[in-house]
C-alpha cells in the first residue's frame, strides 16, 4: 500500500467535493508515462477525498504488482490557487513518487525440490525496452538434472496487476538413469498467457514445440525403453489452473489445493495425445499443533490417431515425495528393472501431524503418521471395460511413521515404513525413507 503524504492541511471533510487536475511522476526516470498512467488513471473519477484515497491505495498496489518499483509515494498538493467557493469543488494535483528497482540482478544459489539438489544461476534484467518488460535467464545443474537453461521474456498487460504474456525457451537434460536406464534431453519454445487471481483461481494458457531426444540408453536396458530412444517432436496447447489457500506450500496445516493441467499434442509432430493430472489437498487443524492431510493426484494420457504414449509423456508413482514405502518410480509397469510409467495412474494419502513430545513449541517440527497408495497402468484403447478394471485393482499400499521438518526453502522428511500390498514388480522399500522435496503426497 502506498505511503500518503500532503503538502498543506486538507480542511475539508472526507466526503466533500474534489477534483484531480494533473498526475505527475515525479522519479520515472527510465519508464514511460504511458505505462504508469493506466494504473492511476481512475483517480481522475474520483470526487471525493474519500474516494480519492481509495483509488490511489488501489493504484500503489497495482503499481508494486509490475515488480519494476519500490517505496511508492503519494502527494496530494493543492495548487497556490483554487476555488474556495461553497459547492465547488477543491483541486488537487496527485504526484507519485517511486524508487525505480535495480535494472539488473544476478544470484546464485543452491535449490532442493522433489528428491534432487541442484545448483543455480540467474539473471534478471528489468524495464528492458521501458515498458515494464523483465528478462530473466538461469542455468541449473544437479543430481538428476545434469543442465538446464531456460529465458523467458514477460510483458505485462497493461492495467491489469499480474497479467503477463511470456515467451520463453527451455532446454533441458535429465537422467533417468536410475529408475529406466534414459536420459532425456528436452528443447523448448513456447508463449504463455498469465491470469492470477481469474475465475476461481490462477490459470496459465500456452503453446508448446518441444523437440525431445531420449539419449544414452543403458547398457542393460531393457527392450521397452530401447525401443523409446531416438527424437520425437511434439506440438501442444496447455492450460494450468491452480486454486491454492493453505497456509504453506510446503508443510500446510490449513487450507485447500486444487491444481489442474491439460494438455493437448497433435498440432504438428509426431506425438497425439490429451493428457490431464489433476491435484487437490484438504488440511484441516485439530488443535494443540495437531492437523490432518489428504491428497489425491490423478492423472491420465489418452492416445489419440493410434498413437501410443512416449516414456517422456507417461505418468510415474512411487518414491519418498509419491506414495512413501516404494521406491521412485517403483510401482506400475516395467520391464526388467526399468520403470515405463503408465498411460493412468492414481495417489492418495492421508496423513496425521502431530506435536513432537517435548518440543511441541516447535512448529517447524512434527510428528508424522501416513498411509499411502497409488496404482499406475498402460492402457492404449480406454475402453469402459479396462477403465472399470483399473479402479477395482487392489493398489499398491503402504503405512508408516516419522518426523517433518519445515526447512525454509523445502520439507524434510525422516520415515519408517511398512509396505502392506504390493503388486507384481513393484520396487518397495521397507524401513527408514529419507524425502526431502517441496511437494508431498
Amino acid at each position: 500500500m502506498p505511503k500518503q503524504q500532503q503538502s498543506r492541511t486538507l480542511h475539508r471533510h472526507k466526503d466533500d467535493r474534489w477534483h484531480v487536475r494533473q498526475i505527475f511522476f515525479d522519479d520515472a526516470s527510465r519508464t514511460r508515462r504511458a505505462v504508469l498512467e493506466p494504473y492511476i488513471r481512475d483517480v481522475l473519477t474520483a470526487t471525493t477525498l474519500g474516494e480519492l484515497v481509495k483509488q490511489l491505495n488501489r493504484a500503489g498496489e497495482r503499481l508494486q504488482h509490475l515488480d519494476i518499483l519500490s517505496d511508492v509515494k503519494v502527494l496530494l498538493d493543492t495548487p497556490s490557487q483554487w476555488p474556495e467557493a461553497a459547492g465547488q469543488p477543491g483541486v488537487l494535483d496527485v504526484h507519485i513518487r517511486f524508487k525505480e528497482l535495480s535494472r539488473v540482478r544476478m544470484e546464485t544459489g543452491t535449490q532442493v525440490g522433489n528428491a534432487e539438489g541442484n545448483v543455480h544461476a540467474s539473471l534478471l534484467v528489468r524495464d528492458v525496452f521501458g515498458r515494464a518488460e523483465t528478462f530473466q535467464a538461469s542455468t541449473l545443474f544437479g543430481t538428476k538434472t545434469h543442465s538446464s537453461f531456460e529465458a523467458i521474456l514477460s510483458k505485462p498487460l497493461i492495467p491489469a496487476p499480474g497479467r503477463l504474456l511470456q515467451l520463453h525457451a527451455h532446454q533441458l537434460h535429465k537422467s533417468f538413469q536410475a529408475t529406466s536406464s534414459y536420459d532425456e534431453l528436452s528443447r523448448v519454445a513456447g508463449a504463455r498467457l498469465v491470469l492470477p487471481h481469474f475465475l476461481l483461481g490462477s490459470h496459465t494458457l500456452g503453446y508448446n514445440a518441444h523437440w525431445r531426444q531420449v539419449l544414452n540408453v543403458g547398457e542393460n536396458a531393457s527392450l521397452s525403453v530401447r525401443h523409446e530412444a531416438g527424437h520425437s517432436l511434439k506440438s501442444a496447447v496447455t492450460h494450468k489452473w491452480v486454486a491454492d489457500s493453505r497456509d504453506s506450500a510446503v508443510m500446510p496445516t490449513s487450507g485447500a489445493l486444487f491444481k489442474l493441467e491439460s494438455e493437448y499434442a497433435g498440432l504438428g509432430g509426431d506425438v497425439h495425445h490429451a493428457k490431464s493430472e489433476l491435484e487437490a489437498q484438504v488440511n484441516v487443524p485439530l488443535g494443540r499443533g495437531f492437523s490432518v492431510s489428504k491428497t489425491l493426484r490423478v492423472g491420465a494420457v489418452v492416445p489419440l490417431e493410434n498413437d501410443v504414449p512416449r516414456i517422456t509423456d507417461r505418468l510415474f508413482v512411487g518414491g519418498s515425495t509419491s506414495v512413501r514405502g516404494f521406491l521412485h518410480n517403483g510401482i506400475g509397469p516395467k520391464d526388467g528393472a526399468d520403470a515405463l510409467g503408465g498411460t493412468i495412474a492414481y495417489q492418495a494419502g492421508v496423513s496425521l501431524f502431530t506435536p513432537v513430545p517435548g518440543l511441541a513449541d516447535k512448529k517447524w517440527l512434527r510428528g508424522h503418521l501416513w498411509a499411502n497408495a497409488g496404482s499406475a497402468m498402460q492402457i492404449v484403447d480406454f475402453t469402459e471395460a479396462k477403465l472399470r478394471a483399473f479402479a477395482e485393482a487392489t493398489p499398491s499400499l503402504a503405512v508408516g511413521a516419522g518426523v517433518a521438518v519445515h526447512h525454509p526453502q523445502c520439507r524434510l522428511e525422516f520415515n519408517w515404513g511398512l509396505p502392506l500390498v504390493a503388486r507384481r514388480g513393484d520396487a518397495v522399500k521397507a524401513g527408514f525413507q529419507f524425502g526431502i522435496g517441496i511437494s508431498f503426497l
